[in-house]
This record gives structure tokens, sequence and C-alpha cells, in this order.
């Protein structure tokens, strides 16, 4: 029960705090930083019930840079007569995405105890729970993207969006058609081909075109050229000339195609909405380093701005299966071609409006 009491404020207040606080989101530092601590107290009229304090600071786990958040909550006073409380939680997250990698829980409310570790595994979206109590150890499948109990209040303050972002659904959430996917792929295809393959006619070859030997009287069959195909230097038959491959697509076409596109990703969790491209620096280990966290094989990043972020634009054009684009030449195999589609929040209202 006091268990529920001392979260529940805590989650409130970390909620308020982000909404009241949190800077512009970018690729840049999260809200929260090393050293940051809190402390709340819970009571009745002048009597102390209960203190629940948070801290944060950097540690390493298993080599990488991590978050180490550290919970307790006890009760006092009174309150210790009746139901004594004395809560234990770690949580180690990931600095950028702040998903957790590990979480322990070592609780006594009233007599009833438990211990427990959890190692969450992101990639493959699993979670082993450690019952260091009865030492047991199991194994469960979990959502993309879960959070445990402290890790979650962070998560909240670093992605709670400022303002609600309007996601048209006749563009994201649409049902998707592989077939128009597929013929507008063929249409980017074909329009893309240069078509200056040419080979020569018997007009354009080299040679003579009187007989090249008597009707009678050689042995050979007779021949009125040189120029035919079955002659050495002669013709091709047949053979490709320059020519348009290109082929029409009505607009309605393309436009379902695309959208197809994007709810395919949207369904998928493979769109990430970001405020800002802006970073501070130029160099590709930064930016590398910040993105290695959200677990991509290839992404292309989708920006509203006529130009993009110069820093941005330098730190990015080194790192491979990287790519920028921006929303005016957002087509469909690109979007299928990348595993991550990064859209710049700006640019979702132009997408809409060219969509619709």
């Amino acid at each position: 029960m006091i268990k529920s009491v001392l979260f529940g404020l805590l989650f409130g207040i970390f909620a308020s705090f982000s909404q009241a606080n949190s800077d512009k989101k970018t690729l840049n530092s999260p809200p929260f930083k090393q050293g940051e601590w809190f402390q709340l107290r819970i009571h009745y009229g002048i009597f102390n019930a209960s203190y629940a304090t948070l801290s944060l600071e950097r540690d390493t786990l298993k080599g990488r840079p991590v978050f180490h958040a550290k919970a307790y909550g006890e009760t006092t006073g009174i309150a210790n007569w009746f139901f004594k409380v004395e809560d234990y939680y770690e949580s180690y997250f990931d600095e950028i995405t702040n998903l957790p990698y590990k979480f322990i829980r070592d609780i006594n409310e009233g007599g009833y105890t438990k211990k427990i570790e959890i190692d969450f595994d992101q990639g493959l979206n699993t979670a082993e729970v450690n019952n260091l109590k009865k030492n047991t150890i199991q194994v469960f499948d979990t959502q993309p993207k879960v959070q445990d109990l402290i890790s979650c209040f962070y998560y909240l303050r670093h992605f709670y969006p400022e303002k609600d972002i309007e996601i048209n659904e006749s563009i994201f959430c649409l049902k998707v058609f592989p077939d128009l996917i597929h013929q507008y792929i063929r249409f980017q295809n074909a329009k893309s081909r240069q078509g200056s393959h040419k080979t020569k006619t018997r007009s354009e070859v080299n040679g003579r075109a009187k007989k090249p030997f008597a009707q009678k009287g050689t042995g050979n069959a007779r021949q009125g050229s040189s120029k035919p195909p079955h002659f050495r230097g002669g013709a091709t038959s047949m053979g490709p000339v320059v020519r348009d491959h290109s082929f029409n697509l009505n607009k309605k076409e393309k436009k379902l195609a695309l959208k197809s596109a994007l709810s395919a990703k949207f369904s998928e969790d493979s769109i990430i909405f970001i405020d800002s491209f802006k970073v501070e620096t130029h160099k590709t280990k930064n930016l590398n380093s910040k993105l290695a966290n959200f677990n991509y094989k290839s992404a292309l990043f989708v920006y509203g701005d006529d130009v993009i972020n110069d820093n941005f634009k330098k730190a990015s054009s080194n790192i491979p299966r990287v790519s920028s684009l921006s929303h005016k030449g957002i087509n469909v195999k690109d979007i299928i071609s990348y595993e991550k589609i990064f859209i710049e929040v700006k640019s979702v209202e132009k997408i809409s409006e060219r969509l619709s």
C-alpha cells in the first residue's frame, strides 16, 4: 500500500516536472544529469509517514556507459509501528535511449520480502529474472522498449512530448498495399534508367554492301553483303536501341503507395519522430555513439527545412548506411530500403499536406 503511494507520488511529480522544465528535445543531452537528487516526504498533518529518495549518477555496465538510478523508500515515526517498509530499487539504463539494461529490487514491506535482479536484452526483447530469495532464474519475452519501475520516470522526462504530435491516420495508419509499393518501386527504377544502350544495325556497321564473293563456284553459301549478323564484325540482330524506359503512374497511385510505405514502417515501430537534428559538433564519433543506441542497420533522416543542420550533415556523411533527405524528396524506395526512418517533427505537417 505504502509502496504504491510512494511511487505514485513520484510518478506524478516527475511527469509534471518534465512538462514544466524539459528543454527542446534534440539528439543532445537529456533533461537530467549526474548528481541529481530528490527526496519526498509523505505526512498526515504534523506526522511524518515516510520518505522516498531518488538519486542519479553515471556508471558503466559491461563496458557500456549508463545512468545508474537509486531509489530508497522507508516509513518513519508512528507508521513504523503499524507497517514497516524499507525498499531499495536500482536501475541501469542507456544514456541516449533511456532503455533499461538491469533492474534490482530489494524490498521489505511489513515482513514481506523480495529480492530480484532483472537483466533486459533490448535487442531480443527478453528479460532474465533472477530471484535471489528463491534461487531461481526465468526468462520472459517482453514488449519492445520495455521499462522498469525507475527508468520509466527518466524516460518520461526525456521523451515526454512538449506538445502533441498530430499524426494523420490516413497517412501513417493506412492499410498497406504491397502491390502498389512494388509498382511504385518499378516506376522509380524505370525512370532512373539511362536508356543509352545501343547496338549497330546493318546500316551502321563498317563493311561493303556489295557481294563479298561470286555467287557460284567458291563452295560458300551465297551472300549479298558482309554486314549481316552472322558475319564477324557484322550487325546485331534485334539489339537494344536508345529509348526511354519510364512509364506513367497515376497521381493517386503514387500518393497511396507512399502512404502505404509510411504506414508499413509506422506499424513496425520503425519511424522515430525527433524535434530537431541539430547537434553541437561535427565530429562523426560523437553522433555515431548516439545513433548506435537505436540498434539500427540503416537509417534515413527526413528533415523539414530546405537545408539540414551543417554539423549533422558533416557528422553523418562518414557513417555507413546513413542518409538524409528533405521532406520534399521523400519516396517509397528510400522508405523501404532503410530500416529506421527518423522524421523531424516540423516535416510531419508538410508531408501530410503533400499527401492529403
